[in-house]
């Protein structure tokens, strides 16, 4: 098996998320993976490889030959703060947001979420 895709595997086994949802989740092929899978010499473009990254949240030497294959002692993703979430709105963190606004954001992303999850259950996905 490619030691690329042991990597992310171990990765992938730590969030408890198949192939095709790490695939759907960082934007790319599911057939990528399958590819690094089946093939020891198949590699993955760097855009794709740092989406990957950014995902798990780890630097792309993680994926070097020295990287740890096996990666069980990463961390459990934390929930984002409060800056962090309003930086990835706004592209700053705007000092004018009141906690009260801070809640509202926070329950218009569960509404949209939900309603997404109720999308996927009448397509039967």
């Amino acid at each position: 098996m490619n030691r690329l895709y042991e990597i992310i595997s171990g990765l992938r086994e730590t969030q408890g998320i198949s192939d095709a949802e790490l695939a759907r989740r960082v934007g790319i092929r599911q057939g990528l993976l399958s590819d690094l899978k089946k093939n020891d010499n198949q590699e993955l473009k760097f855009d794709n490889l740092k989406k990957i990254a950014e995902y798990f949240r780890v630097p792309l030497d993680f994926f070097s030959e020295t990287g740890d294959p096996n990666p069980r002692d990463i961390p459990p993703l934390q929930p984002a703060s409060r800056d962090q979430v309003l930086f990835a709105l706004y592209k700053e963190v705007p000092e004018e947001i009141t906690d009260a606004e801070m809640e509202e954001i926070q329950q218009y992303a569960e509404m949209v979420l939900l309603r997404k999850r109720a999308k996927k259950d009448v397509k039967g996905e």
